[in-house]
């Protein structure tokens, strides 16, 4: 069973479930592998190319205890939309987490010169 706050999302290949999860080091590979700067650049990777997806779809399983390499992937069924989802969904988890982003920052009072500051939530 995948466990969101540790980044992980359940994938199902053909009746088979599969974590994903993107740890660092798996981000870094990735980021080697598809020569991103940064990892903030990895959620804008085109996971529409399916060579791109299924790579992503392996190192995800890999992320997440399992092991299918990317000529696996591309050999069983995958549905292409539910695919996109989970990983994007997963390395959304892994980079962020499950908790909210925070609020906008609020901008500067006009000629203070002060640093825009960032709102607080209050707890209900």
């Amino acid at each position: 069973m995948a466990n969101p706050q540790r980044g992980e999302v359940e994938f199902v290949i053909e009746g088979q479930p599969y974590i994903l999860r993107y740890p660092l080091g798996v981000c870094v590979e990735i980021m080697a592998e598809f020569e991103l700067p940064d990892i903030g650049d990895i959620p804008k990777t085109n996971l529409y190319d399916l060579n791109t997806l299924a790579k992503f779809i392996s190192f995800g399983i890999r992320g997440g205890g399992g092991d299918l390499t990317v000529e696996q992937v591309l050999s069983l069924t995958v549905h292409i939309q539910e695919a996109y989802e989970a990983v994007s969904k997963a390395i959304v988890l892994g980079l962020v987490g499950d908790r909210p982003l925070p609020e906008e920052p609020v901008p500067a009072e006009a000629g203070t010169g002060e640093s825009p500051k960032v709102g607080r939530r209050k707890r209900a």
